[in-house]
């Protein structure tokens, strides 16, 4: 992959509970890895939930092979839009490029 394609700054996150002092737990976001990545954004759909409608974009992120990416994880970009992490894919099994189907949300 050339280097000129992986134009974004993104940085990848995973989630961590941690205790409130009174049984529950807050979910809070804690770097990952950072990396640079090419994005594409796919195709949007629309869903009516408790009567709004909910927008969201699936987008590929690709990024050079880091291992430990899971679909647990979330993906922030240097403009601060939020995508879920759906499916990760080794790019031709080479453990060279990864692909992170994700999903935006509006």
């Amino acid at each position: 992959m050339k280097a000129g394609n992986l134009k974004h700054p993104i940085t990848i996150q995973e989630a961590t509970v941690t205790s409130d002092g009174y049984g529950g737990g807050e979910k809070e976001w804690i770097p990952f890895a950072s990396a640079r990545a090419a994005i594409w954004p796919q195709k949007g759909k629309e869903h009516v939930v408790d009567g709004k409608v909910q927008m969201y974009m699936h987008t590929i992120i690709r990024i050079r092979y880091q291992s430990g990416i899971t679909t647990d994880m979330r993906v922030i970009t240097g403009t601060g839009k939020i995508y879920e992490i759906l499916y990760v894919k080794d790019v031709f099994g080479m453990s060279r490029v990864i692909d992170l189907w994700c999903r935006e949300y509006d």
